[in-house]
C-alpha cells in the first residue's frame, strides 16, 4: 500500500503560523502559509534545510491540492527552476521536488518571522511583501523593455 505524500513544516515557526492563520490572520490554513512562504523563499533565492525531528506532523498532499489544481505545477516549477533540469520531473524524483518546496518554504518562514516581529499587523506584512515583489517585477519589466 502506497502512502500519500506529505509536506513537512518546521516546528520553530509555530508562532508565524499562529499569527498568519489565527483570529487576525491572513490565511485560512498552514498549507496556504507554506505556499506563500515557498514563494518568498524562492524570490529570496534561499532554501533552508530542516530535520524530520524538527517538523510538525506533515500536511497531506491532498490539502495542498485542495487549494487549487495548480499546486503540482507550482511544485514542479520550483523544482525545475532550482535544478535547471527537467529530469527532476520524473516520477522517481517526486520526493526531491517536495524537499525543494519544503526548504524554500522554511526560508520564507524565516523572512515572515523577521517581518512579523517588526510589524504589528500580519496583513501589513503580507501587503508589504507583495508590494515589494510588484515593484521588483515592474523594474525588471523596464529593463527588458529597454533591451527590446
Amino acid at each position: 500500500m502506497t502512502t500519500e505524500p506529505r509536506i513537512r513544516h518546521p516546528r520553530k515557526y509555530e508562532d508565524v503560523f499562529e499569527l498568519l492563520t489565527g483570529e487576525n490572520g491572513v490565511f485560512a490554513s498552514k498549507a496556504q502559509v507554506l505556499l506563500f512562504a515557498a514563494a518568498i523563499g524562492f524570490n529570496e533565492g534561499k532554501r533552508t534545510p530542516f530535520a524530520d525531528k524538527d517538523s510538525f506532523e506533515p500536511i497531506r498532499m491532498a490539502t495542498f491540492e485542495n487549494l487549487g489544481k495548480n499546486f503540482r505545477t507550482v511544485l514542479d516549477t520550483l523544482a525545475v527552476a532550482e535544478t535547471k533540469d527537467t529530469k527532476i520531473l520524473s516520477p522517481d524524483k517526486f520526493d526531491d521536488r517536495i524537499l525543494i518546496f519544503e526548504e524554500y518554504a522554511c526560508a520564507g518562514l524565516e523572512v515572515l518571522k523577521i517581518r512579523l516581529e517588526a510589524q504589528n499587523s500580519p496583513l501589513d506584512v503580507v501587503i508589504k511583501l507583495l508590494a515589494e515583489q510588484q515593484r521588483q517585477d515592474e523594474a525588471e519589466d523596464d529593463v527588458f523593455s529597454y533591451l527590446q
